[in-house]
């Protein structure tokens, strides 16, 4: 059974960074266009990856690994690298449903908005794809995910404290 939830809270892993790679790659597409209607369908993908692979699997994998450290017999509090993991993959998580999600909606109600006007770029709308914190806080999430990897792998493998 440990080695089950061990490979879901992997599985879970890589779709979490399957759906922020998605929504980071179509991010970065849109900076370039100009007419409404292209950038839509983009900014409707960056919406399903975030509701269909970054927020559940953030969940599920937050659960699959506290399960693991459970039937490992990790101390959840004595072990650094593992508190830690929880706090990143927590914040990760909490950036995603309550930073990125909204922004993303807010993209998606400018670009129709600018699509009914003419399907001509407004000023709203490209104040809203040039905000400077949706981005970085993308770049943060994905930075935290490559240190939770890079601490399960050290720290799993009794190299850290």
């Amino acid at each position: 059974m440990s080695e089950l939830v061990k490979f879901l809270h992997v599985l879970f892993s890589f779709t979490l960074f399957f759906g922020l790679g998605v929504a980071m790659m179509n991010s970065i597409r849109t900076r370039g266009l100009t007419v409404p209607s292209e950038i839509l369908p983009l900014w409707m993908s960056i919406k399903q990856a975030q509701s269909r692979f970054v927020i559940p699997s953030g969940i599920l994998l937050i659960a699959f690994g506290y399960a693991s450290s459970e039937m490992k017999k990790y101390s959840l509090f004595d072990t650094t690298w593992l508190w830690v993991s929880l706090l990143l993959s927590l914040i990760v998580l909490a950036l995603g449903v309550f930073v990125m999600r909204r922004h993303t909606k807010n993209v998606i109600r400018e670009v129709n908005t600018a699509i009914a006007s003419g399907n001509v770029m407004t000023a709203a709308l490209k104040q809203r794809l040039t905000r400077k914190a949706p981005r970085y806080v993308g770049m943060f999430q994905m930075a935290a995910l490559v240190t939770i990897v890079y601490l399960m792998v050290f720290g799993a493998a009794g190299k850290l404290p």
